[in-house]
């Protein structure tokens, strides 16, 4: 699992824990009630910023393999050999 998958599983757990430990303690329904919605409100912040987060390190991914194939190509296009990829690069084309 990657540290998106990571992130938002510990979120999912974060969030499962605050609600049933909110929905089984001793307190007034509104409370309760209100207490849930302010969970859930934080929940909901949390998660767009995780999706951000995502969104970013994607678009960087995406990018770093464009401009990799635009290196490729002006290899090819100058009948040079084909720069070789880097360790990094394709430890994150694994994951």
């Amino acid at each position: 699992m990657g540290r998106t998958g990571s992130f938002f599983a510990l979120l999912t757990g974060i969030a499962a824990g605050i609600t049933l430990g909110i929905l089984y303690a001793p307190d007034k329904g509104w409370k309760t009630r209100a207490r849930v919605r302010k969970a859930a409100e934080n929940g909901m912040e949390d998660a767009k910023i995780g999706w951000a987060e995502a969104k970013d390190s994607f678009n960087d991914f995406k990018q770093r393999m464009l401009n990799k194939l635009d290196e490729f190509e002006d290899s090819l296009k100058k009948n040079d050999v084909a720069p070789a990829p880097e360790e990094d690069d394709i430890e994150e084309q694994e994951l």
